[in-house]
């Protein structure tokens, strides 16, 4: 398990979120939109686990089980759950668990993938 790490949503952070996404605010009254929750979990898990070159982000899964108000801080759990190698390719799954006043508010899994080197073409 990677260190807590605590992530605070404002207001701003889910009206860009929603501006990227093309989606109206007015859906979304002084809550943040639960997919900016995952997005941002995501953002966090990049912060704490830098990713080499070449790595994509090939699933993930969120249950969001709470509504969460604008500038709550949270706390983000992250663990590595399975890292399988086959054929020179790494899949990694992780766990993610958000929790706002003690409360579980949103469980996910998200896979990265690294394929393998291909070695380069001789001339």
């Amino acid at each position: 398990m990677l260190p807590l790490v605590t992530v605070t949503v404002t207001r701003e952070d889910a009206l860009r979120y929603l501006a990227a996404t093309g989606e109206d605010d007015a859906h979304w009254p002084g809550i943040v939109p639960p997919l900016a929750l995952g997005a941002l979990a995501l953002a966090a898990l990049m912060d704490e686990m830098p990713l080499p070159e070449g790595v994509f982000h090939s699933a993930q899964e969120f249950d969001f089980l709470e509504v969460v108000p604008f500038d709550a801080t949270l706390d983000l759990s992250i663990a590595v759950e399975r890292r399988a190698e086959r054929a020179g390719t790494v899949y990694t799954t992780v766990g993610l668990d958000l929790r706002y006043e003690d409360r579980t508010v949103c469980t996910g899994h998200a896979t990265v993938v690294l394929p393998a080197r291909v070695p380069a073409a001789s001339s």
